[in-house]
């Protein structure tokens, strides 16, 4: 199969080159193109450059040839050959071409042509250098070249040393870098002194020899040393040992370190073969760089390379900085103020380790209503701020920052209760935007007054809502009049900046708002709530969220309208910074619907309006209430008079209805109530032969009623009163079904029984023959007067076919379903029913209701009178 292979590409190779050798042969078949005098000149020199076309192939005499250099004509000529000097030879190679114009100069046919390659002589090699990695590495040398010759130069270098060493090596000017010789220099003579020559050499001429002579220790280069470590002295943060091992016979040393975020280097150099090198310097908490390079002589020779790089962190070290800290207060009210501390971190040269936590004093100097000094009370905080409520008076303070060896020295702040008060404020405070990321702030000097330092104070203003922002601060020599804020500065934001001047134990202070940039706002305040205080409306409003703020709000427009009125609308113009979002309205009058609507205004001018919001006043209640009283008053002291009293009466008397001059018949009168006695025993006699278990009420009975049952069987008949629905069933009812069944008693026709005031017997139903034919009911002497109602529980529904009827049933129904008929009394009679009414309704007996229930609907009055 390899065999096969071979064969395909030596055929290939054969297609592919015979025709390219066919076609050189070819190329300058017409003529020829001479170039003197040389093909390859130096650099500045003239050439003559000649087409003439061969005899032999039997061209007219009259003919045309065209000579080109790179594609452009510079000359033509009507003959059989042509002639042109050219001086203007850039380096490099240049072609030149002759044509053969035929057919009408119409078409152009190729001749021949020729390159003239333009360069310079070699320079003589400089800067020699040769290296071998290592004792048991090979020796590489290098040197410069020169000018480019722009042509091929090759470069043959001898060396020669003791034992009749004589190598040489030829390298071309491709060649780049070190050119390995591949030979090594044995240490066992490091003062033999060998010598190394190169020569360049081109077709325009050769260079002179240069020659480099050296030792053993002048060009081995040592490996770079290895395993570095270090080693710091009792867990201390400034001192160490850097250790690392040596690869070879070095004699120095070279150590160098730096911070890792630092740009130059310290250097310390080791002498002999320690290995090791001891640091005092170093800063406690710091992150250092750390490597090591070695030579084999202590003057002579090369530097090993760098060793790899190394980072270490040195130990923590107690804190030497000092917090930069300021505070806030608040009146909380009832002698009670809060102190807000805030306190920049430390820087980490200051911190000299990771800060864990902070300590706080807080010491009460003198305190309000003559309190004396109080025991200091110390706490610890995580955080870069707290806040203590603490009873109003003069304190001092004190904040330190602790880590894993110490604490840093205390920073104490004084804060008295007069504040700022009765101190020289800095004067004419103002502040302007730079651009949309920084304000610029001036100031004057407070008058007569010298200044220990300046505390420029800036933050979002607190009306912007979010509650209150943390303080940033920056601190000025006295000599300051300006500043510049750039730190957390937002465009088109709102800032409250102040200025503190401290002399001494007191500050004066000045504030102003101020703001990168200013539009109209993007939305207008909203209506949340209206308070009436006496003829007083006050009107409290919501700030305009933060983001659509767009500026500091210098001012609110409060408008007021009457719903549906075309009067002008009055309109309240109100500071920003005195209205606390609230603004009263006076002379509303009552009961008059108005609308409501805020817009904020920055410098850029006023916002959209918020939401509108209707507002009605309620009508005076003092004066309705003092009119009632009046006529109150009046109409007593008009009835007090005996004639106007009897007077109203009689008139009252003549205006009433007919329905309510009737009187009321006494129960206790009717001939129902007079037989009641006569068939108490009758009714005994037939009740005790029912062989009825009685369940026991929780209700107590109010009336007790008695039935004579004749012996013949009751067939039930007649419909539902009107007015009286099906009652749900009672307790009673319930206790009932869960004692054994009683047996079945026959079912008993009220109206029957009454004899009167049921409804008659249609034609379709017959009155059974078993009906009851005398019944008589008898009312008790009187009734309680504790009964409100008769219970709901004793109007029993229709029974099923399988219902069991008790007897006890039977006539409180019957007493509820047949009402007393109404009847007028001769002479008036005794009413004993407390707090019942009676309602008159045709059967004998009346219904008795509980006050306050409607009457149901019933027939008109008949039937027979009680006597």
């Amino acid at each position: 199969m390899a065999h096969s292979v071979s064969i395909y590409s030596v055929a290939f190779k054969l297609i592919t080159i015979c025709p390219l050798i066919q076609a050189n042969i070819d190329v300058c078949k017409r003529g020829d193109v001479t170039v003197s005098p040389a093909r390859t000149v130096v650099f500045g020199s003239p050439v003559t450059v000649s087409c003439c076309l061969k005899p032999e192939r039997g061209y007219p005499t009259v003919n045309k040839l065209v000579l080109y250099k790179n594609n452009s004509r510079i000359k033509s000529q009507q003959n059989s050959s042509i002639s042109v000097r050219v001086s203007d030879l850039v380096q490099g190679t240049t072609l030149f071409v002759c044509k053969l114009l035929c057919g009408g100069d119409r078409e152009e046919v190729r001749v021949c042509g020729a390159e003239v390659t333009v360069g310079i002589a070699p320079e003589q090699p400089q800067n020699i250098s040769c290296i071998q990695a290592g004792e048991h590495g090979t020796v590489s040398c290098v040197w410069s070249k020169g000018r480019p010759t722009h042509l091929y130069t090759a470069y043959t270098l001898w060396l020669r040393g003791p034992k009749g060493l004589n190598l040489q090596r030829v390298f071309d000017d491709r060649c780049h870098g070190y050119q390995d010789l591949g030979i090594n220099l044995s240490p066992e003579s490091p003062e033999s002194v060998y010598t190394v020559a190169v020569v360049a050499e081109n077709s325009l001429g050769s260079s002179a020899p240069n020659t480099l002579q050296f030792t053993f220790v002048d060009v081995v280069k040592p490996w770079a040393p290895t395993d570095v470590e270090i080693t710091f002295h009792n867990s201390s943060a400034v001192n160490c040992t850097v250790r690392w091992k040596d690869q070879g016979q070095v004699w120095l040393s070279h150590l160098r370190y730096r911070l890792v975020s630092g740009v130059s280097w310290k250097q310390a150099n080791v002498t002999g073969r320690r290995g090791s090198y001891n640091l005092y310097d170093l800063k406690p908490f710091t992150e250092y760089e750390f490597q090591i390079s070695s030579k084999m002589h202590p003057v002579r020779g090369l530097w090993s390379d760098w060793s790899s790089l190394l980072r270490r962190r040195t130990p923590e070290g107690e804190p030497i900085g000092m917090l930069d800290v300021w505070f806030l207060t608040q009146d909380l009210g009832s002698n009670t103020q809060n102190i807000s501390l805030f306190w920049k971190n430390l820087s980490s040269s200051e911190a000299r380790g990771t800060i864990l936590r902070y300590q706080v004093t807080f010491q009460r100097v003198t305190g309000g209503e003559g309190a004396g000094p109080s025991t200091p009370e110390t706490f610890f905080t995580q955080h870069n701020s707290c806040s203590r409520a603490v009873p109003k008076g003069d304190y001092t303070i004190t904040v330190s920052a602790l880590n894993a060896k110490g604490r840093s020295p205390p920073t104490r702040i004084n804060i008295t209760h007069l504040g700022c008060a009765g101190s020289p404020a800095p004067g004419r405070l103002e502040v302007k935007a730079e651009g949309t990321g920084s304000v610029v702030v001036q100031w004057e000097h407070p008058l007569q007054q010298p200044i220990d330092q300046y505390l420029l104070e800036w933050h979002e203003d607190p009306a912007r809502g979010g509650g209150f922002p943390r303080p940033r601060w920056l601190r000025l020599p006295p000599s300051e009049l300006k500043a510049v804020i750039s730190e957390s500065i937002g465009p088109e934001t709102c800032y409250r900046v102040s200025l503190y001047a401290f002399a001494g134990a007191r500050r004066g202070c000045s504030s102003v708002l101020g703001s990168t940039g200013s539009r109209v706002p993007l939305s207008g305040p909203e209506v949340s709530g209206t308070t009436t205080q006496g003829k007083v409306v006050w009107v409290t409003w919501s700030a305009v969220p933060a983001h659509q703020q767009m500026g500091c709000i210098l001012r609110y427009r409060l408008y007021v309208r009457q719903r549906g009125s075309a009067s002008s609308t009055l309109v309240f113009e109100i500071p920003a910074g005195a209205s606390q979002n609230s603004h009263p309205l006076e002379n509303l009058t009552p009961g008059v619907a108005y609308i409501l609507w805020l817009t904020a205004s920055t410098e850029a001018g006023e916002g959209p309006a918020g939401r509108e919001e209707l507002l009605v006043l309620e009508a005076d209640r003092s004066s309705l209430v003092g009119l009632t009283v009046s006529i109150a008053v009046l109409a007593v002291g008009i009835f007090s008079v005996k004639q106007i009293r009897r007077k109203t009466t009689s008139l009252v008397a003549i205006l009433k209805p007919r329905w309510l001059s009737s009187r009321v018949p006494d129960p206790a009168n009717s001939t129902w109530a007079k037989t009641y006695s006569f068939l108490e025993d009758e009714m005994q006699h037939h009740s005790d032969q029912l062989p009825v278990t009685w369940p026991s009420s929780e209700e107590p009975e109010t009336l007790t009623i008695k039935e004579v049952l004749h012996r013949g069987g009751f067939a039930p008949h007649g419909p539902t009163r009107k007015g009286f629905p099906a009652q749900e069933p009672t307790r009673e009812a319930g206790d009932r079904a869960a004692s054994p069944t009683p047996p079945r008693c026959p079912q008993v026709d009220p109206y029957g029984t009454m004899g009167s005031g049921g409804p008659e017997p249609t034609g379709t139903q017959p009155a059974p023959a078993g009906s009851l034919l005398a019944m008589t009911v008898v009312t008790v002497d009187y009734l309680p007067t504790a009964m409100d109602y008769l219970s709901s529980a004793i109007l029993p529904s229709d029974p099923g076919p399988t219902e069991t009827v008790k007897i006890e049933d039977l006539f409180p129904s019957i007493f509820l379903k047949i009402p007393f008929q109404p009847v007028a009394f001769p002479s008036p009679g005794k009413l004993t029913l407390d707090r019942v009414r009676i309602n008159g309704e045709p059967p004998l007996l009346r219904t008795v209701l509980p006050s306050g229930t409607p009457a149901p609907e019933q027939p008109e009055p008949g039937g027979p009178a009680c006597s």
